[in-house]
């Protein structure tokens, strides 16, 4: 039958988080300073569960920090052309791409998202991705003294740590409740009010809600029914768009997933390549998601299957239907699988 294939771009198919790396290259501790927000919309997504925030809005928090410090609309194409880094395999999106629709759906800048693509091949309108018009934007002297200002004050914060059980504010650390505090004024009371604020309204961050709504896009443009849908995600930004096709009755899998993702995804895969998402598809093709459940609890093995020609050289990776394994523990295991695939830094963000 004729599917649909859906992912992310940073974790089921590349090993960047090209928003970090551009703040750990032109920002100054910018690592440090990235985390920090990153943590923050962790907090406002999973705790507060603040109204018309998404997940994956670090993005637009970040922006006038990267302009004060001189990125523009040329050096993100550069950095993230030049700076690419994919799993094993990835021509093989090429390969099922002859036989059944692909997008991508990636909070990343445009800019990234695009560069992925054409490196495997995706075409540029199946592409779903955060754009921002760079250099369409001015800081004054006086924008650019308080952006300074506010971005050398949050790097002497402490840091923001959420623990597992947090259901409020007052569950977090006191210091980090300082943190939070101290942000909430800095993103939402005073940069906000500047003038260059406005870009707060302007960019639309294509996680949380909006991978859903590209998701159901997708579906619109094809007319390929729910049921044969399937999608690959891995954190906290692909939570909705896997709830979403979970609900539809397609196929929910978690790719090298932190705990966010995990919580909604049918399957779970841990792989250092693309083969097992693209084998999974084809998979998905024959006898819908029953046929990959067959596969992940092993009552069917690839033995079973004549294998087209692109597939036969196997890859090792780890399948698992979520509903049969310990979850916390598997929680665990995939997580530091993500942390040693991607790095300490990149592995641990939400």
């Amino acid at each position: 039958m004729i599917v649909q294939i859906n992912s992310d771009c940073e974790g089921p198919i590349s090993l960047n988080d090209n928003a970090f790396e551009l703040c750990e290259a032109f920002l100054p501790s910018g690592d440090y300073f990235f985390t920090q927000v990153s943590r923050y919309d962790d907090y406002l997504v999973k705790i507060e569960k603040r109204p018309g925030y998404k997940g994956g809005d670090t993005l637009r928090l970040i922006i006038p920090f990267l302009l004060l410090f001189g990125v523009n609309k040329e050096k993100v194409v550069n950095f993230s052309r030049e700076h690419l880094i994919l799993l094993d395999d990835y021509q093989l999106i090429a390969e099922i791409q002859k036989k059944f629709p692909f997008f991508l759906i990636s909070t990343s800048y445009s800019e990234y998202a695009l560069a992925v693509a054409e490196k495997v091949g995706v075409p540029k309108k199946n592409v779903f991705s955060t754009e921002v018009e760079w250099d369409s934007y001015y800081l004054t002297r006086e924008e650019k003294k308080l952006l300074s200002s506010y971005y050398d004050e949050i790097l002497t914060l402490s840091p923001i740590e959420i623990p597992q059980d947090a259901q409020n504010l007052a569950d977090l650390p006191f210091d980090s409740q300082k943190t939070i505090s101290r942000f909430e004024e800095i993103f939402w009371q005073e940069i906000v009010n500047l003038p260059l604020g406005k870009l707060y309204s302007e960019v639309n961050t294509v996680g949380g809600s909006e991978k859903a709504k590209a998701l159901i896009a997708t579906q619109s443009q094809t007319g390929i029914a729910f049921r044969n849908i399937i999608y690959f995600g891995d954190s906290i930004t692909d939570k909705e768009a896997l709830e979403e096709v979970k609900r539809r009755g397609g196929l929910a899998i978690a790719v090298n997933a932190n705990r966010y993702a995990l919580e909604v995804a049918d399957l779970a895969l841990l792989t250092s390549s693309v083969y097992p998402l693209v084998l999974i598809s084809w998979l998905f093709s024959l006898q819908g998601k029953e046929r990959v459940y067959q596969f992940a609890s092993g009552k069917i093995t690839l033995s079973d299957f004549q294998l087209p020609g692109f597939l036969e050289t196997k890859k090792d990776f780890k399948i698992v239907d979520l509903k049969k394994v310990n979850w916390q523990d598997f929680c665990l295991e995939s997580e530091k699988f993500r942390r040693q695939l991607r790095g300490e830094k990149i592995g641990s963000l939400g």
